[in-house]
Formats: C-alpha cells, sequence, structure tokens
C-alpha cells in the first residue's frame, strides 16, 4: 500500500500542477493509464479530500456537514462547537488551508484519508464509507501532531513548526511531517494495521481540542507585528522580497538572493511555474531583535515551501530556502551531507 499511497501523492501533485503551468501545457495530449480499483479509489478519494479542503477553508461548518454522515457530524459538532465559534470559524478555516493530505489504505467499503498541517502540527483523520459515491466520512479523530505520534513532550510544550528553538524553521517543518507521515503509514496502509491500531476506537479527549486551538491561536498572535505600525519598515522590507518572488525573472530575483541563498534551492524554485509563484502567501511570520523570518506557500499547492530571513538592518543580508514537503527525505539527506562537507 505504500506505494498506492505514493502514486495518489503524485497523482495530487499533477492535478494541482497541471492548471499552474498554463493553456500550451493543457493542450498538449496526456496518456491515459489503466487503472485498477483500488488505484480509482484512490483517485476519487484524492478528489472528493481536496474539493472538501478548499470548501472547508471558508466555510468548515457547512462542508464537514455535507461530507459527513449525520452521526460523524454530531459527533463533529459537539466536539468543535465549544472550542470554535461560528460557521467561518478562522481556526479550523487556518487548519484546512494549511493541511496536506495524506491518503492511506482503499478498498470497496471503507477508506482512510487524513489532513495534516505541519504549520500548527494538527492531523484530522477520517474514516470514509467507500460503499457511497460520495466516500463521506463515517468516523474521524482530531489530534494534535504530539499525540497522534506519540511524542513524551508536555502538552503545554508549543510545536517546534511554530515557535522552533532546537532547529532552524525548514528542519522542524520537514523532520516533524516525516516522523507524521511515517506514523501514518505505519498504522493506515494495510487492513491488519488499521485493526490493530486504536485511534478511531478511543475516546476524543476534549483537551487535545485545546491544544489544537491554543497552537492555532500561536501561529495568528505571531503574525502580528506584520499588522502593528511600528514594524512598518520590516513588514514593507518583506512586501517587497515577496513581490521580487512573484513577479521578476529568473535573473532579477537570482541577483537579489545570491549572497546567502542555496543556489540548488533557487534554481528548482525557478523551474516552479509562474502562476504558482504569482500567488505565493505568507504562512508563518517570526521575529526577534535581529532577524524576522517568514515562510511562503501556494494556498491550494501546500507541498511548496519558501523561507526566506533577513537582517532588520540590512537590506542586502536576505537568506533563502525552497523545498517540497513530498521529497522531505532527499533535502533532509541533501542538508546532512552538506553539514559534513560530503556531497551525495
Amino acid at each position: 500500500m505504500t506505494l498506492k499511497l505514493l502514486y495518489g501523492t503524485l497523482l495530487t501533485l499533477l492535478a494541482v500542477s497541471l492548471p499552474l503551468m498554463g493553456e500550451e501545457a493543457a493542450k498538449t495530449p496526456q496518456p491515459t493509464p489503466e487503472l485498477t480499483q483500488q488505484e480509482k479509489l484512490v483517485v476519487t478519494e484524492i478528489m472528493t479530500a481536496t474539493i472538501a479542503r478548499e470548501l472547508a477553508i471558508t466555510d468548515p461548518k457547512k462542508t464537514m456537514k455535507n461530507w459527513m454522515t449525520s452521526g460523524a457530524y454530531a459527533k463533529w459538532e459537539k466536539l468543535t462547537a465549544p472550542m470554535f465559534d461560528g460557521d467561518n470559524c478562522p481556526e479550523l478555516s487556518d487548519f484546512f488551508s494549511t493541511s496536506l493530505i495524506f491518503v492511506g489504505l482503499q478498498n470497496s467499503e471503507t477508506g482512510i484519508v487524513a489532513f495534516y498541517s505541519p504549520w500548527s502540527d494538527t492531523i484530522l483523520l477520517c474514516k470514509t464509507d467507500n460503499t457511497t459515491k460520495l466516500q463521506g466520512v463515517e468516523n474521524f479523530v482530531f489530534l494534535p501532531g504530539s499525540v497522534f505520534r506519540k511524542d513524551k513532550q508536555a502538552p503545554d510544550d508549543c510545536p517546534q513548526t511554530i515557535i522552533p528553538t532546537k532547529s532552524s524553521l525548514s528542519v522542524a517543518l520537514l523532520d516533524t511531517y516525516l516522523r507524521t507521515k511515517d506514523v501514518f503509514l505505519a498504522n493506515f496502509s494495510t487492513e491488519k494495521q488499521i485493526a490493530a491500531n486504536e485511534f478511531f476506537r478511543s475516546p476524543q479527549e476534549p483537551e487535545n481540542l485545546d491544544i489544537i486551538r491554543r497552537n492555532i491561536q500561536t501561529r495568528g498572535v505571531l503574525s502580528l507585528p506584520l499588522k502593528e505600525s511600528a514594524n512598518l519598515g520590516n513588514r514593507k522590507k518583506l512586501e517587497q522580497i515577496v513581490n521580487a518572488l512573484r513577479t521578476s525573472n529568473a535573473d532579477e530575483i537570482r541577483l537579489k538572493l545570491k549572497r546567502n541563498s542555496d543556489q540548488k534551492m533557487l534554481d528548482a524554485f525557478l523551474t516552479t511555474p509562474a502562476k504558482l509563484r504569482q500567488e505565493l502567501q505568507v504562512f508563518s511570520f517570526l521575529q526577534n531583535k535581529e532577524k524576522c523570518l517568514a515562510a511562503l506557500s501556494h494556498p491550494n499547492f501546500t507541498q511548496f515551501v519558501v523561507i526566506i530571513s533577513f537582517a532588520q538592518n540590512n537590506t542586502e543580508d536576505i537568506s533563502f530556502e525552497f523545498f517540497i514537503f513530498n521529497t522531505a527525505e532527499e533535502v533532509i539527506q541533501a542538508w546532512k551531507a552538506n553539514a559534513s562537507g560530503g556531497s551525495k
């Protein structure tokens, strides 16, 4: 099933990338592979989850009501209503807008799909009814990533992907993503694994929702300096850098970022479709007395991540990182090789 999950991820990348590549790419005839029944279920699950994610960004309550069975939605409403107020809840919207999709086992009766946001380290596991055309959610569990992975940490500890204290933000994001994906694959790739784990049979603990809400709200608090008048200089500088990444040509971007950037990462970024770069948005913002750091991604293609940092007193001191979550293992291996002076 691991290969099928990776195959599903590839289909997701293609489904999102093709519209970004313009009309000419869309006109190019594409070969149609023959899919097995299970692969068709995987594709349908991905398409359904992708649509649900997009709708949930603007109206999570209505989306969950339409996608879930009546029993699952009653559980969802009872669990989330006390924690997340309103139909267009900003915390739930933030979760879905920053989430990636994992697809597990699919058969003719049931399927597993998950929404995981590395930015708040939160995962929503869903069990779907594959006997219906909609593949509606019949059960779910909403967990902090630390609980899902069974990390040994205090409940009040803020995820490293929100406030990195042990490594850079890029390392924290990639490491947390990989460990979460590994746990998902170890529990939801086969019927035997699903039967053995307790995720869907254990009661949903309200304190887990407290952790989720606190983590998402912390993300919002950290971005507040971008709105403060006292921080106008840093905000303008960030806007200039982001606008350059969105609209400048390759030579201009290279010139602006040449001093402190990994050239391989810069080359990879410049090969991405222009439309993707034009729609980059700030996903995370951190600031101290010396530096500002902003992480960017595409609202419909959260696999892509750009991280820029700059000194508050030096307009030329800009660093740049770019990676794709789906290639996290290769990125980490390359970084380790560079740090040790070796090569891959």
